[in-house]
């Protein structure tokens, strides 16, 4: 074993350490968003008792939750369960696979093309705020693009000695990248047509759809095993409601040439980057004197088959880029590689190794991070909800059809109080409401029943610019609130 890995190279550690301190530079910061709460608060309910097949936010809201599959929330569940639930403990399988992904990226370029490609490749990624931000979130993204790189990288490691071990592994790894978020693996395909033409034995690619496949059989065999067509009645509601949001989505008017427009800005220099990568190597004799064109092109196909699925949506959702910041990073690579020819590559990963290993021991010992979370009014009210113990369930007012109406309220309550939503919709919001819960309002909302509510004994408890918490006066009196102690995050604490 020892052997083993002083038979690495060096340059492998230092890229490795590279992606882990710029991929953990964030952890201790306090503050995550909608969607990293919402899925959170998934785990965390996993954690408290809820079924693993059949969780909810609460009582309405994703009740169940079938939007996505589950996976990225189960390995987030198992953090909760071994080291306790927190936001920097929500972020760790994103931050993992990130660190993963990165060292794929690193290790694909320098494979196929060579060290100083492949560390500004490495370069490339540290440099593209958009995909390092969901290295340290709490979404499901980062767990499919770590995934789909592992699983290629994988394959590629297959290529060289045929070991069926690897390429059994490469489809559980694209497995793995589906069940993350379903069919937003799309960068799945272009990677089905490079296997295809790799011309597999028989034998081997029945033993890669063995892999891929069986996770998916035994995934549904579960769900299909606990719910049995109700499940599916789920999943064709929700896919009616997302189906409509779509057709609304895509028939609006719609800059068709927005995700080729995002990926410059927020790759920027390695964008321009790319297309002289491209050039470059097609103009060289390597492209005839090697078999990296179908990779190449593997590359390019990853960037048209998520341009043209996203092009034509108005919804421009940072998201939606991710998946292709990784082939935008190995074509980049070789376009800055031909232009720094004299870079000595082991030095470059080493400075780069030193100056994050530099900036990750500063950002860890200043006490003022950048996403601190203050600016969430209902995470302020954590420490004074806390005190309120009757509570069990919070109140909030959704719109028939319209989850905009409902998703952050139930989110940010679920997560930060700690507390069930349930949905109701407006003639509904006070209908049997008991002491034990509270109305969680928008104050953009014009027609909430305030007198009803005083006349019920709910008073108003705690108010921001943006949203209100009513509870009942039996539980937020005077006392109590004259008593509340302010948030704080101490650094190194974790906290929701």
């Amino acid at each position: 074993m020892i052997k083993y890995f002083k038979s690495i190279p060096q340059i492998h550690y230092f890229v490795f350490l590279t992606a882990f301190f710029a991929v953990f530079l964030k952890f201790w910061e306090p503050g995550i968003g909608l969607s990293s709460t919402t899925y959170g608060a998934f785990a965390a309910n996993i954690v408290n008792g809820q079924s693993p097949l059949n969780f909810r936010l609460g009582v309405g809201a994703f009740d169940p939750f079938v939007d996505h599959p589950p996976l990225i929330i189960w390995f987030q569940a198992l953090c909760f369960w071994l080291f306790g639930i927190s936001a920097q403990i929500l972020r760790l399988p994103a931050s993992i696979l990130g660190v993963i992904a990165i060292f794929c990226t690193y290790w694909l370029s320098q494979k196929k093309f060579d060290a100083t490609s492949a560390v500004f490749s490495v370069l490339a990624l540290l440099l593209t705020n958009t995909f390092m931000n969901f290295t340290s979130s709490g979404w499901l993204d980062m767990g499919m693009v770590g995934f789909t790189m592992l699983g290629i990288a994988t394959f590629e490691s297959f290529l060289d000695d045929r070991s069926k071990i690897k390429l059994a592994l490469s489809g559980l790894f694209f497995s793995a990248a589906l069940l993350s978020k379903g069919l937003a693996a799309m960068a799945l395909l272009p990677i089905a047509i490079y296997i295809l033409y790799q011309r597999l034995r028989l034998s081997e690619m029945a033993l890669l759809a063995v892999s891929a496949l069986l996770p998916i059989a035994l995934f549904d065999g579960l769900f299909y095993n606990l719910h049995h067509r109700e499940f599916f009645s789920w999943y064709s509601l929700r896919r009616e409601v997302n189906a409509a949001e779509m057709a609304r989505v895509y028939t609006e008017k719609a800059n068709v040439t927005w995700y080729i427009r995002e990926l410059f800005f927020r790759s920027h220099v390695f964008f321009i980057a790319m297309f002289i990568g491209v050039f470059k190597y097609f103009k060289s004799r390597a492209s005839k004197a090697t078999n990296t064109t179908p990779f190449i092109i593997l590359c390019l196909g990853q960037i048209v088959v998520h341009s043209l699925v996203y092009g034509f949506t108005n919804k421009e959702y940072n998201q939606y880029l991710v998946p292709s910041f990784p082939w935008i990073a190995i074509l980049a690579g070789v376009g800055c590689s031909s232009l720094f020819k004299k870079m000595n590559a082991d030095k470059f990963a080493r400075g780069l190794c030193i100056t994050l290993l530099t900036i990750f021991v500063a950002a860890t010992l200043i006490s003022k991070k950048v996403h601190m979370g203050e600016d969430n009014e209902i995470r302020a009210m954590n420490s004074t909800v806390a005190e309120l113990s009757e509570l069990k369930r919070i109140r909030i007012r959704a719109l028939p059809g319209d989850q905009h109406s409902w998703e952050g309220l139930a989110s940010y309550a679920a997560w930060y109080l700690n507390l069930e939503p349930t949905l109701h919709s407006p003639e509904d919001l006070l209908k049997n409401i008991t002491p034990q819960e509270a109305v969680l309002a928008d104050n953009s909302i014009k027609d909430m029943p305030h007198a009803a509510m005083l006349a019920l004994g709910f008073r108003l408890c705690l108010t921001g610019q943006t949203f209100t918490l009513y509870a009942h006066e039996s539980i937020c009196t005077t006392e109590r609130l004259t008593k509340r102690t302010p948030p704080s995050d101490k650094m190194g604490a974790f906290s929701r």
